[in-house]
């Protein structure tokens, strides 16, 4: 079952975070992550501008703070990859070349997060994994 969300007037869009809890995931023999999707967003220029339509994905590793990295050798936010997406189911992959340097992104990660900045938003995720 895909997860859908609806948003209505929320200013500043909705988050979805999939977390591990405290354990980190291994991806280091993958290639990327991969989900499928499909709706409508609307444009947003809170917290920052970010064209309709577009889901902002981010991975929070054992180095960054989205991750749960405290300390002053922690990466303050990992690289964001934005993703077109449209009305039709479609799958989407990002490359993990694209999601940072080992600073921020070491081959371990602890969440995925999902960002619809958007007002008003109608959208689903649905197949989340690693090619």
């Amino acid at each position: 079952m895909a997860l859908s969300f609806t948003v209505t007037n929320l200013t500043q869009g909705i988050k979805i975070q999939v977390g591990f809890g405290m354990q980190c995931q291994d991806v280091r023999t993958f290639q990327g992550l991969s989900f499928w999707a499909k709706g409508t967003i609307d444009a947003a220029t809170v917290p920052y501008a970010v064209g309709a339509n577009t889901l902002v994905i981010q991975v929070g590793s054992e180095t960054s703070l989205l991750g749960g990295c405290m300390g002053a050798t922690c990466s303050a936010a990992p690289p964001d990859r934005r993703v077109a997406i449209t009305t039709n189911w479609q799958e989407y992959r990002i490359p993990f070349n694209c999601l940072g340097n080992g600073m921020v992104f070491d081959g371990y990660f602890t969440n995925i997060l999902f960002n619809a900045f958007g007002t008003n938003s109608s959208f689903a995720i649905d197949q989340v994994g690693y090619y």
